[in-house]
């Protein structure tokens, strides 16, 4: 999985597919985003759809 493919599935599992909402989450707490992006990627390496080289790269 690409780093972009993993980031459109954050979007889409966490935001309904729904961009806008994403950055405006992003704009009022980056904080929780940033912690809602960690344990999507955590979960994904768990599962085994990522690496874990992806994991430790996967920056948004």
């Amino acid at each position: 999985m690409k780093t972009a493919d993993i980031k459109k599935a954050f979007i889409e599992c966490v935001y309904d597919g729904n961009r806008g909402a994403y950055l405006k989450a992003r704009r009022a707490d980056y904080c929780k985003v940033q912690f809602e992006w960690a344990c999507f990627i955590d979960s994904l390496c768990k599962s085994g759809e990522i690496t874990q080289k992806q994991y430790d790269n996967a920056t948004f």
